[in-house]
């Protein structure tokens, strides 16, 4: 079975909607969204995330988009307009197609770089709703759709998981979350400013922007090297929320950009994206592992950490610490020729350059050895 996996930023939890199209479900299948639910609290639950609660009108929604997807699986309409259109109440959106059960499906948003996990473990979605509809004559062969709709609203409706909604429910959209085409074209917002580094370590890094009062929220990009596109990488709710806090490996260059949003009689509004704001984290800290002396010399080695350019060693006898060497990532040993009866000091850090300008680790802790 093909599998397919795209994303959006809100989930909706909903039973399936089947017309006469379509294979009847299976009383097992019934409970699938209630099943997607409880398998995504567990999953916010291990991050002290609150659960999300079903809510009518995202259900509703979701009913809708799964009957959509199924004959054009994308995050557009079929009308031309966004998925996020469906309904006022979404904020986020999750497809899958072609996973066969709920824990499959849950699994593959999980594993996912794509913005599917960060959905699901986004603190300020509160409510949700989520569709599940099969298609055995699907020419596409993916058969089974997922819709998982996201929200930030109190609940309108909590449903019972343990009752099943009637697999009868009719695909029309109701009047109440048929998306408004009033025009937009005079609502814009203005390019993203002062994007700026705040904290960099060997494994996070933290980065701010102006806020824009107009907006609903943000989005950060990030570059990806291998596709040589810009991918979504979070979505921040609130104007307010404009700083970000993301991991990443020791010694790594990643490119990103911001853009702000509004939503706008069911519209999502852009902003241009932001200037490129490039950040590389620090190299991780050196361990000095061995210092010995052998008449006039003293030799060091060390640890050697990951995607550095290479290390500096810095020595002192009775001054200060000055750079005693700089050597390539290969390297992790120096030996100190030439001493005299003295006490010596090392430290050492990794560095790690990047269009011209190093990046450095923190020092190592300092070693000591005399000469005599």
């Amino acid at each position: 079975m093909r599998k397919y996996l795209k994303i959006i930023f809100i989930i909706i939890l909903i039973i399936p909607i089947i017309s006469a199209a379509f294979a009847e479900t299976s009383n097992n299948e019934l409970f699938y969204p209630s099943e997607v639910l409880e398998l995504i609290n567990q999953e916010r639950a291990k991050y002290n995330i609150a659960s999300l609660i079903e809510d009518q009108d995202l259900m509703s929604a979701a009913i809708i988009r799964s009957s959509e997807i199924s004959t054009l699986f994308s995050h557009t309409r079929p009308d031309g307009n966004r998925g996020l259109s469906v309904s006022s109440k979404v904020y986020g959106e999750n497809l899958g197609a072609g996973n066969s059960t709920p824990k499959d499906i849950v699994k593959e948003w999980m594993k996912s770089t794509q913005g599917h996990r960060e959905a699901i473990l986004n603190s300020s979605y509160k409510t949700v709703g989520i569709a599940y509809l099969y298609n055995e004559s699907d020419v596409g062969g993916y058969k089974y759709y997922w819709v998982v709709l996201f929200g930030i609203q109190s609940k309108s409706f909590v449903l019972n998981n343990k009752t099943p909604q009637n697999t009868t429910t009719s695909n029309t959209p109701t009047n109440s979350i048929t998306p408004q085409n009033t025009p937009t074209q005079n609502i814009s917002l203005p390019k993203i400013a002062n994007l700026k580094k705040l904290k960099i370590t060997n494994n996070k890094i933290s980065f701010n922007w102006s806020k824009q009062s107009a907006a609903t929220g943000y989005q950060v990009f990030k570059y990806n090297s291998k596709t040589k596109n810009f991918e979504l990488l979070k979505t921040l709710i609130g104007n307010k929320n404009n700083s970000v806090i993301i991991k990443s490996k020791s010694a790594t260059s990643h490119i990103y950009k911001i853009r702000s949003y509004k939503k706008y009689n069911n519209e999502m509004i852009y902003s241009p994206s932001s200037s490129k704001l490039k950040i590389t984290t620090n190299p991780d800290k050196i361990t000095i592992s061995k210092i010995v002396s052998i008449k006039n010399k003293i030799t060091i080695k060390w640890n050697k950490v990951p995607r550095v350019t290479g290390y500096e060693i810095y020595s002192k006898d009775d001054t200060k610490f000055k750079v005693k060497k700089i050597v390539k990532k290969g390297t992790n040993t120096f030996i100190d020729y030439g001493l005299k009866n003295k006490r010596y000091s090392y430290k050492v850090r990794g560095y790690k350059t990047v269009d011209g300008k190093k990046t450095y680790g923190s020092f190592s802790s300092v070693k000591t050895k005399t000469i005599k």
